[in-house]
């Protein structure tokens, strides 16, 4: 049968990671993967960021390839925000993809 999958926040921070995402890279069937968010947002925590619907084994599979990415860069992107912030009002330019 087809089952459903949530990636949800479990604490605040910046999103990251999310164009690291592409399910044709991927080996195995890993069923379908919906952004709900943009790189770069706010979240807080229990929001919604990322559905997949599949086979068990599908969700599985897509685990591995989803929550690595976003929870890695999301949690530097969340560490280095304030630090980013604070540059680009002294007048400093740092590429990233989140908004002060």
């Amino acid at each position: 049968g087809i089952h459903r999958g949530r990636v949800v926040t479990t604490e605040p921070g910046t999103i990251a990671g999310l164009e690291l995402l592409d399910a044709s890279a991927v080996p195995e069937e890993a069923g379908e993967w919906s952004r709900l968010v943009d790189e770069g947002v706010e979240v807080a925590a229990g929001d919604c960021i990322v559905e997949a619907a599949g086979s068990a084994a599908q969700l599985a599979v897509a685990e591995d390839y989803v929550m690595g990415p976003i929870g890695w860069a999301s949690g530097i992107a969340t560490r280095c925000r304030p630090s980013c912030c604070m540059a680009s009002r002294c007048g400093c330019s740092i590429a990233t993809a989140t908004r002060c």
